[in-house]
């Protein structure tokens, strides 16, 4: 009988089922930080569309989403720019799930279609402008204000 090799199968498997857990493990976390980081940034998001900016600028329901794109591009680009592994962990807390969670393309899109079947297709335009230009312009700012030197 061969008990060394019977005994290294033995290894081999605990090996291969501990590093199935700790790679399990690793994705439960990560799973766990960007579920965290978006609850946040939903409810921040939530904070700054029906408190802050109605409190600020009543009457432009519009503003709240384009405020929160840009604040959120910036945000992107900064994280991008000092992360460019995705994986770690504070990018997947701040990047993935805050922004994710805070950004409202979704948000923004309804709000375009909303405009151009009212029959206010100028201010629907101009709505899309300003997400997509000051959105590029804020992560191009955030990515190169904080990029790694």
């Amino acid at each position: 009988m061969d008990f060394t090799g019977e005994a290294e199968r033995k290894t081999n498997r605990g090996k291969r089922k501990e590093n199935m857990n700790s790679t399990s493990g690793l994705m439960s976390f990560a799973l766990l930080l960007v579920g965290l980081g978006g609850a946040i940034g939903s409810m921040v998001r939530f904070a700054i569309g029906n408190w802050l900016v109605p409190w600020l600028v009543p009457g432009n329901s519009n503003l709240s989403t384009t405020a929160v794109n840009v604040i959120g591009s910036f945000l992107l680009g900064c994280l991008a720019a000092n992360f460019p592994d995705r994986s770690k962990s504070v990018y997947l807390l701040f990047g993935v799930g805050f922004c994710g969670g805070f950004t409202t393309f979704s948000t923004f899109s309804l709000e375009l279609l909303e405009a151009l079947l009212k029959g206010n297709p100028m201010s629907g335009v101009l709505h899309c402008l300003a997400n997509v230009f000051l959105g590029l312009a804020a992560v191009f700012l955030g990515f190169m204000l904080f990029r790694a030197a």
